[in-house]
């Protein structure tokens, strides 16, 4: 290759480190302004729960099919009426 063979090969190495230096700067602006906003989004820590979760076995109880039979209702001394 002659000398004005390698002229544009250098140009375009010389246009690419300037996009990957301009392309940083972006980068690091993007993080820093990233960073700001994720510290003023995050929640305030919310209060420990006053009792323990029940442990998850990961099996559901399935849903009844039958109704539950019926029990009459108590009467005013709280004993169920009797038919």
């Amino acid at each position: 290759m002659t000398g004005t063979g390698q002229e544009p090969l250098i140009r375009l190495a010389d246009e690419l480190g300037h996009l990957g230096r301009r392309l940083e700067a972006v980068g690091l602006e993007l993080h820093r302004v990233g960073s700001a906003q994720a510290l003023a989004t995050v929640p305030p820590p919310q209060a420990a729960p006053t009792q323990p979760a029940a442990p998850s076995t990961g099996h559901t109880q399935p849903a009844p099919t039958r109704p539950a039979p019926s029990q009459p209702a108590p009467t005013a001394e709280g004993e169920p009426a009797t038919a």
